[in-house]
């Protein structure tokens, strides 16, 4: 579905769209993680503790882009990968766990060290969502043949490429917007999108919607502040 920003939206299910974005901004949502338990779950993770030893109590979007670009920029690939997965999983006691299995490539991931194949698709998902952009980030890690990591689904790897592509602004012109199940859900519930998690061509055209939604509001937002909104939006229904 093309969004046409020159225009007032077409569909009156979009209503809701503006609706939304006629609200004031949403609060930042904070993680509150328990560091113990993620040390715990993590331990024997070469390059984790980089990402655990500069976390606040309280971890915000803001902290989140700029701790995770901060390790990105001295090679900590893991360490940044971590905070962002820290915070993405919020207060949820299964972080740790799916961290670590997604770090390790197994089901059962205690004992298993850190997969060398994992860190090269992190590293390389980076760069090709910074060089080609986040559709193309997107491509790469919903790939079997070339960057998909097991127990890394796009609810997560969104969270990772917007990690990557805020480079440490958390509302950045360009930056990848998270697609989680709580965002999808909302956008085909109230928008003529119907969007479908691993495909390519549906998180492009969720791009392009959400910039032509920004583009509309007064005052203006990026992608990331629409999906911001909408992840806001979704705590309330």
């Amino acid at each position: 579905m093309s969004v046409d920003a020159s225009s007032e939206p077409a569909s009156p299910r979009l209503a809701a769209v503006t609706d939304l974005l006629a609200a004031p901004e949403p609060q930042t949502v904070e993680a509150r993680a328990d560091r113990q338990v993620w040390a715990r779950w993590l331990e024997g993770i070469d390059g984790a503790e980089a990402g655990l030893e500069v976390l606040p109590r309280e971890l915000d979007r803001a902290q989140m882009c700029r701790l995770a670009e901060m390790l990105l920029g001295s090679d900590q690939v893991v360490g940044a990968f971590v905070v962002t997965m820290v915070w993405g999983h919020g207060d949820t006691g299964y972080g740790p766990f799916r961290t670590r299995q997604a770090l390790t490539g197994q089901e059962k991931p205690q004992g298993f060290a850190l997969s060398t194949g994992v860190v090269e698709r992190l590293t390389e998902s980076v760069a090709i969502a910074r060089r080609d952009g986040p559709v193309e980030g997107f491509r790469y890690l919903a790939n079997d043949s070339r960057g998909r990591i097991k127990h890394l689904g796009p609810a997560f790897f969104t969270k990772w490429l917007y990690a990557a592509t805020a480079r440490g602004v958390h509302d950045r012109e360009g930056a990848a917007p998270v697609l989680d199940d709580r965002v999808l859900t909302w956008v085909n519930s109230h928008t003529d999108l119907a969007l479908r998690p691993w495909r390519t061509d549906d998180y492009a055209a969720y791009i392009e919607a959400l910039t032509a939604w920004g583009a509309n509001a007064q005052p203006s937002r990026t992608a990331v502040g629409v999906e911001e909104a909408i992840f806001a939006a979704t705590a309330k229904e």
